[in-house]
């Protein structure tokens, strides 16, 4: 069993190894959780992101507060940012500035292994 907890499917399988649940060390109110159709990472026991053996992630909004994106950002290749109240999440293209290219965030959204988001 790891104590490396990563962004990857793989990495949240070897940090549980055969358990199904682990707490975070140093992030007690942060837990990884084997669930039926993949893993999750809690924060007060709302899941923050899922990740599945496709690859693919979930990520979801908690409450809005800046720990819930370090946590988004943290375990997943999503990246959060909050601008006026709003949250967005980058799309991994740059416009004519070179800044990175947002779209307005939603819980449940999926998230591809490359951070880029899938849009239905």
């Amino acid at each position: 069993m790891s104590s490396y907890v990563g962004s990857t499917y793989a990495s949240f399988a070897a940090f549980l190894g055969k358990k199904d649940s682990r707490t975070i060390q140093g992030k007690r109110a942060t837990r990884v959780e084997r669930r039926s159709d993949g893993i999750v990472v809690t924060y007060h026991g709302t899941v923050m992101v899922g990740a599945y053996p496709d690859g693919t992630f979930r990520i979801f909004g908690g409450i809005g507060s800046a720990t819930d994106n370090v946590r988004i950002n943290t375990y997943s290749p999503a990246r959060v940012s909050q601008r006026d109240y709003r949250r967005y999440i980058a799309t991994g293209e740059r416009d004519e500035r070179g800044r990175a290219v947002t779209i307005p965030f939603r819980s449940g959204m999926t998230i591809a292994a490359d951070g880029t988001p899938v849009l239905a």
